[in-house]
């Protein structure tokens, strides 16, 4: 149950974090939005993991990697 949940967490969090940004409420070069991107694409790792569908499990571990990189960027 609660990997169910991370997975719609983790899919409803990177729509929303999509929506804010392609009506300019949140800059995709901000450290909260690659923080969602980040937190969220690891919710759907997990439950990617789960149910052995590993090629989401590809996509969002690059997506996720991605968004640390970012931040890491901006912080340095």
């Amino acid at each position: 149950m609660i990997i169910t949940i991370l997975g719609w967490v983790g899919a409803l969090g990177l729509l929303l974090a999509y929506f804010l940004s392609i009506t300019n409420r949140l800059s995709t070069n901000s450290i909260t939005y690659l923080s969602i991107n980040g937190i969220c694409s690891v919710c759907l790792i997990i439950n990617a993991v789960s149910i052995n569908a590993f090629p989401f499990v590809l996509i969002n571990s690059l997506w996720a990697l991605a968004s640390v990189y970012h931040i890491w960027k901006i912080l340095r």
